[in-house]
């Protein structure tokens, strides 16, 4: 409420503003390093997205990972998640070579180290 009692409204959307849009973690998106980034694939799911007429693009929390490797159990909540970190721009950007990020065909299953979980195989 406004110091008048009023309530307050956002700028950002009208009244009769309305959207659509999908929740999908950054993890699923498709990759050849064994979970999605935040690079190429991430951009052309944001283009898909307007293509298919929708606005928002919700994503669980992207900190480094905790207990049970949850997006909801962060060791931080400032810090991001160092496994979201594009190889390919990396590569783009000259601070890795292609034969640092070679993939192993197929692409193994994610294998987050936890000291409570053993490792997926």
């Amino acid at each position: 409420m406004s110091e008048k009692g009023q309530p307050l409204s956002s700028p950002l959307f009208a009244p009769a503003y309305r959207a659509s849009g999908l929740l999908l973690h950054v993890t699923s998106l498709p990759s050849p390093y064994g979970i999605g980034d935040v690079g190429p694939a991430a951009l052309s799911w944001i283009d898909r997205l307007a293509q298919a007429g929708q606005s928002w693009w919700q994503m669980l929390p992207l900190g480094p990972t905790g207990y049970g490797n949850s997006p909801y159990q962060s060791l931080s909540s400032f810090a991001g998640n160092g496994l979201l970190i594009s190889p390919d721009w990396l590569i783009e950007d000259g601070l890795l070579g292609a034969s640092d990020c070679a993939a192993p065909d197929p692409a193994p299953a994610a294998r987050y180290n936890s000291p409570t979980l053993p490792l997926l195989r």
